[in-house]
């Protein structure tokens, strides 16, 4: 699989854009702010858009959405305890930044250890609460994508609505901390890391 990583707006969050090499399959993540250069990225690649997947429904990972599922109308993916938020204006935070919400809703919500089909085999979801009430990771070889679950050297934020420290620590060790060890992670803002650096590292879980 191919990773291209584009931080975009005034939060950084991280844009992914994940393709299939031998099928040219591409699937993006988390689609947050500057809409015209997301489209112009999924466009360029010369790949064939299957899936756009939110690890959340933040307004920092959301901004973008309508304007790109506008373009691609390709299946919107969300973790099923997240599907409310995405158009709440209280529970995205969209109100906080003086933004509206999506009005787009999901095609596909998936459970914990649900799969979609991709390229020449599969990516799985991981359920891991604890920034939100439905954040969700997407597993796929040996790589991570860990939306504001877990970062390089820290942890997503659990004082916003949904948010539970206990929660977080728990997904952590129990579903990242879990996985392969060299397992590499791409958090939803910085630079990635792997799964054998937080554990030893991470100064807010340890394992």
């Amino acid at each position: 699989m191919k990773i291209k990583t584009s931080p975009l707006g005034n939060m950084g969050a991280n844009f992914y854009m994940v393709t299939c090499e031998e099928t040219n399959e591409l699937f993006v993540v988390d689609p947050g702010a500057c809409a015209d250069v997301a489209i112009d990225l999924i466009k360029d690649s010369g790949a064939q858009l299957k899936y756009i997947i939110l690890t959340h429904a933040h307004a920092d990972h959301i901004g973008a959405l309508d304007s790109v599922k506008a373009v691609y109308d390709v299946p919107v993916v969300i973790c099923s305890e997240e599907n409310d938020a995405l158009n709440n204006d209280t529970y995205n935070l969209c109100s906080m930044f003086g933004m509206h919400s999506p009005k787009t809703t999901a095609d596909i919500c998936v459970s914990d250890g649900d799969t979609l089909p991709f390229g020449n085999g599969e990516i799985r979801f991981l359920h891991t609460p604890g920034h939100t009430k439905g954040s969700m990771c997407i597993h796929f070889e040996n790589c991570l994508i860990s939306g504001d679950t877990l970062f390089y050297g820290s942890i997503g934020r659990t004082d916003f609505p949904g948010g539970s420290f206990k929660e977080i620590e728990k997904s952590i060790v129990e579903k990242i901390y879990s996985l392969d060890s060299n397992t590499m992670i791409y958090p939803g803002h910085g630079n990635p890391t792997s799964v054998k650096f937080e554990m030893k590292n991470n100064p807010f879980v340890h394992r």
